[in-house]
């Protein structure tokens, strides 16, 4: 081979080598734009995660106020259901003794009518 024909495979070779030193920068580059994507998407999930679990912080806590509102308003109930059988049972006795009072007037009223 001659010194022309080495040189020239030189310059094709030096060519190529510049060609692939290029193409590994591009793909440096690429690769370095992924990973800020990257960093940003995780810093963006992060944040929304903070925010998620804040809501649901936020809902566990309501939800355990309607627990305590649900368990307030069953005692009430009973307590209420107590105090109407009691109401009843007075009303009961109430009827009783108004219908004997009655029962006396009657028997009164029919003594003086004779």
């Amino acid at each position: 081979m001659s010194v022309e024909e080495r040189l020239a495979n030189l310059e094709q070779a030096f060519l190529a080598l510049s060609r692939l030193a290029k193409r590994a920068d591009e793909r440096h580059e690429s690769v370095a734009q992924s990973i800020n994507l990257l960093t940003e998407l995780i810093q963006r999930h992060d944040a929304r995660f903070g925010e998620v679990q804040a809501e649901q912080s936020n809902a566990d806590a309501r939800i355990a106020a309607l627990a305590d509102a649900q368990i307030r308003t069953e005692e009430a109930l009973r307590s209420l259901t107590v105090n109407l059988d009691a109401l009843t049972e007075a009303e009961q006795h109430t009827d009783e003794r108004l219908k004997a009072l009655l029962d006396i007037i009657q028997g009164e009223r029919n003594g003086q009518a004779e």
